[in-house]
């Protein structure tokens, strides 16, 4: 169940795009197959939809539950440190700044 959420994550994160720094984006132009390697080394390259890893990641869910698996519980919730927020806040407000001072230089 957790291979076929990281699955659904893939594919919805390349579906998204990918920021890689300030008004840099890479952008996927189309599924990006992947590479299933087997134990003897040979590769086996497959594409997933959206769709596959929805019905991939629900029939895990089903499976999950059939074997007794709550998944019902109270969900745990993470919460990042102070530290990391404002580094990450401290990190977009100098992206910002830098886009204002382009925007400025250029205009």
């Amino acid at each position: 169940m957790i291979a076929a959420l990281g699955l659904v994550a893939l594919v919805e994160q390349d579906m998204q795009g990918y920021a890689l720094r300030s008004r840099c984006d890479l952008v996927c132009d189309g599924p990006s197959p992947l590479e299933v390697v087997a134990f003897d080394g040979t590769v086996t390259t497959i594409v997933l939809t959206r769709d596959d890893v929805v019905a991939l990641y629900r029939e895990a869910v089903a499976a999950a539950r059939a074997v007794g698996f709550n998944l019902d519980a109270t969900p745990v919730r993470l919460l990042p440190q102070e530290k990391l927020i404002h580094i990450v806040r401290e990190s977009m407000n100098k992206a910002l700044a830098d886009e204002a001072e382009d925007d400025d230089a250029g205009g």
